[in-house]
């Protein structure tokens, strides 16, 4: 069982989800509700072995999609998430950050979706995304310094004030913050 046989695949490479000035256009409903239902479950218990694996292997199929971790949208409903303890596994953080960091949004999109990792997993890797984002010029110098910040000292740095701690949903609170 895969995200293969959902039926996803034509539809949702005919139209992109994409943001655009904060926006979000073409939102698949189908996508956004399989999202709900899959989290949904994965919080609960009490199911048989066999039902066990094909949530995980769904929850897997999930965030390795390409379609789905390479959306600014549907990557700001996943994040939150990672707090389970079944989705915070090195391999699905990995994947969401690779699809994050070669997603085609605005600098400070993809920004603000790493210190949301970076807040909930401290994950080194979305740290060193951050640290590559820093040198951009589309980013205001005190945009730059508050992802150093993160960059440099992980989630300590919100502990410290060096950056503001990020509130979901990352992307309209960044800008909302920083007046984009």
């Amino acid at each position: 069982l895969g995200i293969d046989n959902l039926g996803l695949v034509n539809e949702t490479n005919r139209a992109r989800l994409y943001y655009q000035s904060g926006q979000v256009r073409n939102r698949r409903r189908r996508i956004t509700n399989l999202l709900a239902v899959t989290l949904s479950a994965a919080n609960t218990a009490g199911r048989d072995q066999k039902a066990e694996t094909k949530l995980s292997n769904l929850l897997g199929d999930l965030f390795s999609n390409p379609l789905i971790n390479s959306n600014p949208y549907c990557c700001e409903f996943l994040i939150p998430n990672l707090s389970m303890s079944r989705l915070n596994c090195k391999d699905i953080v990995n994947t969401l950050i690779q699809g994050i960091s070669d997603m085609r949004s605005s600098i400070w999109v993809k920004a603000a979706l790493l210190i949301g990792i970076v807040d909930i997993t401290n994950s080194i890797k979305a740290r060193m995304a951050l640290k590559g984002l820093t040198s951009s010029r589309d980013l205001s110098v005190k945009e730059s310094m508050e992802i150093n910040a993160i960059a440099v000292a992980g989630a300590r740095a919100f502990e410290t004030g060096k950056a503001t701690k990020p509130t979901w949903p990352y992307v309209k609170n960044w800008q909302k913050l920083h007046k984009k």
